[in-house]
C-alpha cells in the first residue's frame, strides 16, 4: 500500500501481479527493503526508457523489454526482470506520458533552460530535443531554416553591439509574423521555424522590415516533417538539419 503509492502506473501494474509477497509485506509493516529496492529499479528503469524526456525522446516498448534483458543478471535482478517481463510485455505506449510543457507556465519555465540568451527564442539544444521527440510524437509537419547572411559584414561596418540590436529585432520580428509556431536560434547566423501546420515563406518575396538599409539578407529553406523519420542537426560547412538514424 505504502510502497504503491510512491510508484508511477507502471509500477502499480508490476508489484501486484508479480509480487504480492512485497504487498503482504507492506500490510504487516515488514517490508523487505532490499527485494523491493530490486522491484523498483527494474520497474523505474523500464518508465524512465519508455517516457519521453526533454533531453531524449522514449524507447518502443519491445525496445526497453529487449535492454530489461540484456542487462538481467548484471543491473537488474534475473527474478525480478523475468516476472517483470511476464506484465510488461501487453503494455503500449501511452502518448501523454512525457516531461514537455503542458501549459503556459511549465513553458515559461522550461524556456528558461533552452532560451537563446540573446534573442529570447529557443537554441539550438531545444531544437534538437524537439526533432528527436517528433519522430514518435508525429506534433509537427513543417520547418523553415532561416540564414542570416552578410551579419559578419555588418558587425565589421557597424560593430558587434549593433550586430546583437540587429539580432534581436530579428527574433521579434519573426515571433511577431509566426505567433504560433516555435522559433529557435541556431549557431549564431540561422533562425529555425517549427510549425504544426503547413504554411509557406517565398525567399524571393520574404523580407523583415529590420533589415531594410542593413545589407543583410535571408536565404531560406523548407523541410516537411515527416512522420516517423529522425531529423538531425548537422554542422559542417553550413548548419544543416537532415534526415536518418542518430547516433
Amino acid at each position: 500500500m505504502l510502497l504503491n503509492t510512491a510508484l508511477p502506473d507502471y509500477h502499480f501494474k508490476i508489484l501486484p501481479f508479480a509480487f504480492a509477497d512485497i504487498h503482504s509485506a507492506v500490510l504487516e509493516a515488514k517490508v523487505d527493503f532490499v527485494l523491493a529496492n530490486r522491484v523498483i529499479t527494474v520497474a523505474d528503469a523500464f518508465d524512465t526508457m519508455t517516457t519521453n524526456r526533454i533531453y531524449k525522446p522514449r524507447k518502443a516498448i519491445n525496445e526497453a523489454v529487449k535492454e530489461l534483458k540484456r542487462l538481467s543478471g548484471n543491473q537488474f535482478d534475473p527474478d525480478i526482470v523475468t516476472a517483470a517481463l511476464k506484465v510488461l510485455k501487453n503494455i503500449e505506449n501511452r502518448e501523454d506520458i512525457n516531461q514537455l510543457p503542458k501549459n503556459q507556465m511549465e513553458q515559461r519555465r522550461f524556456s528558461y533552460f533552452f532560451s537563446d540568451k540573446l534573442t529570447g527564442v529557443y537554441n539550438e539544444d531545444y531544437l534538437q530535443i524537439i526533432l528527436q521527440n517528433n519522430k514518435e510524437l508525429h506534433e509537427y509537419k513543417c520547418l523553415h531554416n532561416l540564414h542570416i547572411k552578410n551579419l559578419q559584414q555588418y558587425n565589421n561596418r557597424q560593430g558587434w553591439e549593433e550586430g546583437n540590436i540587429l539580432m534581436q529585432k530579428i527574433a521579434y520580428e519573426i515571433q511577431d509574423r509566426y505567433p504560433d509556431t516555435l522559433q529557435f536560434r541556431a549557431y549564431g547566423q540561422y533562425f529555425v521555424i517549427i510549425s504544426k501546420e503547413h504554411f509557406t515563406i517565398q525567399e524571393e518575396t520574404f523580407f523583415l522590415s529590420c533589415l531594410k538599409g542593413t545589407g543583410v539578407q535571408v536565404e531560406t529553406d523548407h523541410i516537411d516533417l515527416k512522420q516517423d523519420t529522425a531529423y538531425y542537426i548537422e554542422k559542417m560547412e553550413k548548419f544543416e538539419i537532415q534526415c536518418g538514424a542518430i547516433s
